[in-house]
């Protein structure tokens, strides 16, 4: 303990730790470190503040969140996107509908710059925060503000959402995605999507999805099969689970034998059919992704 040695601790010893506890949720004590920092004398920096407010907002604290908007702006320094972003979110969580709109009066007035946006939606993260998803909506809904949407940005946040186990909000989004005709959705979209599926166990949708990718001619990898099969599997769908099976190897695609053997011992086939899945494994992959021993 610095403190405990007569040591005063410097300002980017209090940025580091305030990180810290954005990083791990502990928003009372980020609080807690500025409020010494200004007895101090020190001055907490954008980095800190952007720090605090995505911390204090992602755990619900959408008051304090908003309060630390304001008091940057009032010693003048400039919120980023993402804390705008995460701020909104939170207000709109809590029912705050006219923190909401004012917030978004806030964003069309220019209160984020384009680059910053541009660069939430490409890291998607802050202070090494994990909810990456939520500030993913925050950067989308920016975009729609801004009349910026594109497949990217749709892209992103189901992306996001899919990793954040957050499958029902992956697959809203990517039904809006559909509709707000911003060109041929490709694979990029397909396969998150598709993984969507699988965490919900929505087997009859990841069907669909795969339907739609061979209408459109996207390219079909194996991990877009083996997600598929998994998911029909759960579903005790096995006869669907062994004709995607055939087909991914009139694709010339290599099942992954783990997973195959499952589903023929699911159906009870017989050893001829096992020793063909076998065999099919170990030769040669002429289309899709090169294969995993998952």
């Amino acid at each position: 303990d610095m403190r405990g040695r007569d040591i005063v601790p410097a300002a980017a010893d209090y940025s580091a730790t305030i990180a810290a506890c954005a990083e791990a949720d502990q928003w009372q004590w980020a609080l807690g470190l500025k409020q010494e920092m200004a007895a101090l004398g020190l001055r907490a920096s954008t980095q800190d503040y952007n720090a605090m407010i995505c911390t204090c907002a992602t755990n619900g604290e959408w008051s304090w969140a908003l309060t630390l908007l304001k008091e940057m702006r009032e010693v003048g320094l400039q919120p980023s996107a993402a804390s705008y972003s995460a701020t909104l979110l939170a207000c709109e969580a809590s029912g705050q509908t006219a923190w909401v709109e004012q917030l978004k009066f806030e964003i069309d007035d220019g209160a984020v710059e384009d680059h910053e946006l541009t660069q939430l939606r490409t890291t998607g993260a802050v202070a090494g925060h994990g909810d990456r998803w939520r500030l993913m909506l925050g950067a989308l809904e920016l975009a729609r503000k801004r009349s910026r949407l594109s497949d990217e940005s749709f892209r992103e946040a189901v992306v996001a959402c899919v990793e954040g186990n957050e499958w029902q909000r992956a697959l809203l989004l990517f039904g809006e995605a559909s509709k707000e005709s911003l060109g041929e959705l490709g694979s990029s979209m397909y396969e998150p999507a598709i993984g969507a599926c699988q965490q919900g166990a929505c087997w009859m949708f990841a069907l669909v999805l795969m339907a739609e990718m061979r209408t459109k001619r996207a390219p079909m990898s194996s991990e877009v099969y083996d997600t598929v099969i998994n998911t029909c599997h759960a579903g005790k769908q096995t006869t669907l689970s062994l004709a995607l099976v055939d087909e991914m190897q009139l694709e010339g695609m290599q099942p992954n034998i783990d997973l195959y053997n499952e589903v023929l011992s699911a159906q009870e086939l017989l050893p001829a059919k096992r020793r063909s899945v076998r065999s099919g494994h170990r030769g040669g992959n002429t289309r899709g992704r090169s294969p995993r021993n998952r």
